[in-house]
């Protein structure tokens, strides 16, 4: 199947996985594959500030300067999220209509969809993915590419190495390379089956 390009019946298999540990800005990346995919994605309408949890860039863990300069901007960001939800809590409680609603968790949840504007694309996302595997070898070969960038592209050898664990028949075909940065690319010579 695979050296005659008959990709269509690599449609009927279909793998999900849960995706967590990778940032906001990583998942607005994942969720442009539409084709072939299903998302879930955790609301952060529902994620109180007691559960934030941020992901340092790759580029960043090296640098001493970068690094402590997301730390810094992971507190302010942690820090004004609580400043503003307590404010919008003691709004409710005085009875201003501007997050009125009837129900507490409507109440609860009115109040983090307004505090969540201040939160930063390196607030961990959480999301499940179900996809075929013909679209999972796109993603894999888009993604995973040398030129792609470089947090999407971490994820996408992780997603092969997960895959190629669960199905080596469909996977087995690629070949995870070391490229000069340190970082990894997925190649394989059956392209866009």
């Amino acid at each position: 199947l695979k050296s005659s390009g008959h990709g269509s019946v690599f449609e009927h298999a279909n793998y999900s996985l849960l995706l967590y540990g990778i940032s906001r800005s990583v998942t607005h990346e994942l969720v442009r594959h539409r084709a072939g995919f299903g998302f879930s994605q955790l609301s952060q309408r529902f994620v109180s500030g007691r559960m934030l949890r941020f992901v340092e860039r790759p580029e960043y863990q090296e640098d001493e300067l970068f690094h402590t300069q997301f730390l810094e901007r992971i507190e302010r960001a942690a820090a004004e999220y609580a400043a503003l939800t307590n404010r919008l809590l003691e709004m409710q409680q005085s009875g201003t209509k501007i997050l009125s609603a009837e129900a507490r968790t409507d109440l609860r949840k009115k109040v983090q969809q307004c505090a969540r504007s201040v939160l930063p694309n390196e607030t961990e996302a959480p999301i499940v993915v179900t996809g075929n595997a013909r679209a999972w070898r796109h993603f894999i070969e888009m993604r995973a590419d040398a030129h792609a960038e470089i947090e999407i592209r971490e994820l996408a050898v992780r997603v092969f190495l997960c895959l190629a664990l669960m199905d080596p028949i469909l996977f087995n075909d690629y070949v995870v390379e070391a490229l000069p940065d340190g970082t990894y690319t997925v190649k394989t010579e059956f392209e866009k089956v």
